[in-house]
């Protein structure tokens, strides 16, 4: 037990903690306090290197968030602020946290600014970690006090999209610890229209997982809307897989072969025809209208794609009390 914790403090890694936040100035003090107690507890036990640092991920809050952020860091040198230049999402602000801060760390565990997600399961991943895994997912074993009909949609989604072929690690959500070499292969990939739970998995690497409690949020209120939960659900449907498409191909092939028969069947049996004309031509307009849409959806993000623009633009960095003025797109 000895030489493993002397072996730990040898060998003691810098990490970073980022945090997305969207107008949290209600919770984001006491998220301060609560990430900081943490950090500062491993680091003085010699479990993780005194460089290590929480940096806070401003996603064009329109409250005081950022002044919150700010200020801190102008007088605590264990927060780093991340300001963007305008809303891109909760996606984007993590992303934006990963890209900035990896070079200056060995590992970077995101969590939301909420306090939803269990801070004492931190020194959890970090073990894990250091015993030689490169993705530490974080796996809710329960959720808190979410309503019966987001626990089923969520659990539906996570089954349709891995009988898609998508690697998803059931109930994850974006509390999850990853080290540089998972981090540099993050980086290769250039997508404008982001899911992370569905594309940090195709990495591969050597992963597992870390069961925590989600709790109820300490402040505030979910800034997660049902359209934008239905918005990353299609970011991650589109973008993961093109087994939609293929459905509407088989689709249209088994509709094809039925109305034969059907016509066929009605000819042999002196059926009007008519009748059978006008109820096809109602099913196959819903059916076009439908599959326009899904193939309008894939055209549409392929073409935001081609584009090259910046997923998002970082206005302000702080790191260190020392505050840099950026323009920097990714």
């Amino acid at each position: 037990m000895i030489f493993h914790r002397i072996k730990l403090m040898a060998e003691c890694k810098t990490v970073y903690i980022v945090l997305p936040c969207f107008n949290e100035e209600a919770v984001i003090c006491e998220t301060m306090k609560q990430v900081r107690d943490k950090l500062m507890g491993m680091i003085k036990r010699g479990f993780i290197s005194d460089n290590s640092r929480m940096c806070f991920v401003n996603d064009g809050s329109s409250d005081n968030t950022w002044s919150i952020i700010r200020d801190n860091c102008l007088k605590d040198k264990y927060i780093v602020g991340i300001n963007l230049a305008h809303n891109k999402g909760h996606q984007y602000a993590l992303m934006a946290g990963l890209m900035s801060c990896r070079d200056s760390c060995d590992a970077i565990i995101t969590m939301d600014a909420d306090l939803q997600q269990d801070v004492d399961a931190i020194e959890e991943f970090i073990s894990k970690y250091y015993e030689g895994y490169d993705i530490v997912y974080g796996v809710r074993k329960s959720r808190g006090s979410e309503g019966t009909f987001k626990k089923m949609t969520g659990n539906s989604y996570y089954r349709f999209m891995r009988s898609n072929g998508v690697e998803m690690v059931t109930n994850s959500a974006d509390y999850r610890l990853m080290d540089r070499k998972a981090l540099d292969a993050l980086s290769e990939y250039k997508e404008s229209r982001l899911f992370l739970r569905g594309l940090i998995p195709t990495i591969g690497m050597k992963w597992t997982t870390v069961e925590y409690a989600e709790k109820d949020r300490a402040a505030g209120e979910s800034k997660y809307s049902l359209q934008k939960m239905m918005d990353l659900a299609m970011d991650g449907i589109v973008s993961m897989t093109i087994k939609p498409i293929h459905l509407i191909l088989y689709s249209g092939m088994l509709i094809s072969l039925i109305s034969i028969v059907a016509f066929i069947i009605c000819l042999c049996h002196g059926i009007n025809v008519q009748y059978l004309c006008l109820i096809s031509i109602w099913l196959f307009g819903g059916l076009m209208t439908f599959s326009i849409g899904v193939i309008g959806e894939y055209v549409g993000r392929n073409s935001i794609e081609i584009k090259h623009r910046p997923a998002y633009i970082v206005s302000d960095y702080i790191m260190d009390c020392e505050e840099k003025v950026e323009e920097k797109d990714i």
